[in-house]
């Protein structure tokens, strides 16, 4: 599945319209976290030179005003990057649960 397909199954599945950016509220529906790992993922990220999160499991976020805002993109980026990362750096007997039989 691609990453804007898995996207907009979350979006689907959280009943949450597609838009712009997200407040932390609907990010922590989206992606089933709890408010305290949302705050966890935007604290921990720092870009290296190439504009990139160090950590994976990172979440770029922004201000608006006085509301804490995630942009679509970054979602996207972070459901590609945490899917890749996880896949390289399996356990393979693990990735073996996933296998059709």
């Amino acid at each position: 599945m691609k990453t804007e397909e898995c996207l907009n199954t979350m979006l689907e599945a959280s009943g949450i319209h597609a838009k712009s950016s997200y407040a932390p509220g609907e990010v922590c529906k989206i992606l089933s976290i709890s408010e305290r790992s949302f705050y966890r993922y935007i604290e921990d990220y720092e870009p290296d030179r190439d504009n990139n999160p160090t950590n994976p499991a990172s979440l770029y976020s922004y201000t608006l005003r006085t509301n804490r805002r995630v942009p679509h993109k970054e979602l996207l980026n972070f459901i590609s990057r945490n899917t890749s990362y996880h896949r390289k750096n399996a356990d393979p007997d693990q990735l073996l649960l996933w296998e059709d039989e």
